[in-house]
């Protein structure tokens, strides 16, 4: 049985291409869609498609990029 991860910090998410947003995971609270993320550590991206609202993505995070449809997303470390 896994245990439920728990987060202590919570800040919302600017979108953007340049500013680094450093997170373990997000938590997409408005109007669903794409989010798109560059890994922290790697530079690698990658486009989360027809994410559902209420879903938290269990993704470290470099940036949240400028491209990302979703709304009112939170960051949580």
């Amino acid at each position: 049985m896994s245990q439920a991860q728990s987060y202590s910090m919570f800040d919302e998410v600017t979108k953007s291409d340049t500013v680094a947003n450093r997170y373990k995971a997000l938590y997409i609270g408005g109007v669903g869609g794409t989010v798109d993320v560059e890994q922290r550590g790697s530079g690698i991206t990658a486009s989360f498609a027809s994410v559902p609202t209420g879903t938290i993505l269990p993704v470290r995070t470099e940036k949240i990029l400028d491209s990302t449809t979703a709304t009112n997303i939170i960051g949580m470390n």
